[in-house]
């Protein structure tokens, strides 16, 4: 049974009977529900939507694209995603539209559309330096290098701003005290994150958490039969752990300001699913429990139809995840093509209208 989809459809149909409407910066309305908690066993299969297809290139690229801290969309969009385009392309937008108000006999005067302005990123490196970022302060700057000030001279005023390299404390964590309730990344800084110019979308998944359970000497062995292929009642915690059997499990929870329920909670699932797959991976341990939690959960009211077409359909069996052995254990080092999707046999994408 495909349990995380069955809930997913009922968060649907929870928010179209009791959401309220809610006017927005964007001009469109949503209707909104406040507070939700999804929970998903990984061990069940991968949670990839298979009532409409998720494009699974984009789940994997803009993870490891955060992953390396890059804040530029020319990475993504040389890999074929897209779905970041749309706030760096509004700013280039607005700014050439004031500059051409302002100065109408400029020789270029053409600005270009969205897709121009994709294949000009793509192609011209100066032009994306200038018009690919989504802020100095976005996802990626907050993981790998969230500003801290250093103060060094009190008296005299003078301070530096130092970096924290989020993931990386993760992973030492994880490593040297997985009991520990401080395994977290923060993706949200009171100052940055409201400024427009340090974040064009500040970070809408800001709170990530991880935690281990350890496994039992049942689940060991268990591991132990699928790698050896058999097992016996004597084995003991050391002898797993010189066979290298998994000691604990990898659990991860994160929170969203604010939840696109249509678009942006499928990939939300899917990111951080993988993001604790290749941990897991790196560490030695398994995937656990998968805990999406947000507070603003909407839908777009220009979404309903898409929302309804889905609901209509049959809900199929969860692929699974794959990182092949021959995998780095660095995670700063895995490749797309080190992971594999096996078993997604989705129903055709819907057509549901991303608002900016």
């Amino acid at each position: 049974m495909n349990k995380y989809e069955s809930d997913y459809f009922e968060l649907l149909k929870d928010i179209i009977s009791n959401g309220k409407k809610s006017s927005n910066r964007t001009g469109i309305n949503t209707i909104k529900v406040w507070g939700r908690q999804t929970r998903i066993d990984l061990s069940k299969g991968f949670p990839l939507l298979t009532t409409k297809k998720i494009h699974w290139k984009s789940v994997v690229h803009e993870l490891l694209w955060m992953i390396s801290g890059d804040t530029n969309i020319q990475y993504l969009l040389k890999n074929g995603v897209t779905f970041w385009s749309e706030w760096p392309y509004q700013r280039y937008f607005d700014k050439s539209s004031k500059y051409l108000e302002k100065y109408p006999s400029s020789p270029n005067q053409e600005i270009l559309s969205i897709k121009d302005f994709e294949k000009k990123i793509v192609e011209n490196d100066i032009f994306a330096q200038t018009w690919g970022s989504i802020g100095n302060f976005g996802y990626g700057r907050f993981w790998r290098d969230f500003p801290v000030n250093s103060y060094e001279d009190r008296d005299g005023g003078r301070h530096k701003i130092i970096g924290v390299d989020q993931v990386c404390s993760v992973l030492e964590k994880l490593k040297t005290n997985p009991d520990s309730r401080r395994i977290i990344i923060s993706a949200w800084h009171p100052y940055h994150s409201n400024r427009v110019e340090d974040a064009l979308l500040p970070a809408c998944h800001n709170y990530i958490q991880f935690g281990t359970e350890e496994l039992t000497w049942d689940e060991r062995n268990y591991l132990y039969i699928g790698k050896i292929g058999g097992g016996w009642a004597g084995m003991t915690s050391e002898d797993y752990d010189y066979a290298k059997i998994p000691k604990y499990r990898l659990n991860c929870y994160y929170s969203m300001r604010s939840s696109d329920v249509p678009l942006g909670m499928p990939y939300n699932v899917a990111f951080y699913a993988l993001f604790t797959h290749l941990i897991s991976h790196c560490l030695n341990m398994v995937p656990g429990t998968l805990i999406h939690n947000a507070a603003d959960v909407h839908i777009y009211e220009n979404q309903i139809d898409g929302i309804k077409e889905q609901l209509s359909r049959s809900i199929g069996k969860l692929p699974t995840v794959k990182i092949k052995d021959s995998a780095t254990r660095d995670i700063f080092s895995i490749k797309y093509e080190d992971i594999e999707l096996v078993g997604y046999n989705p129903q055709p994408a819907i057509l549901i209208p991303v608002t900016v």
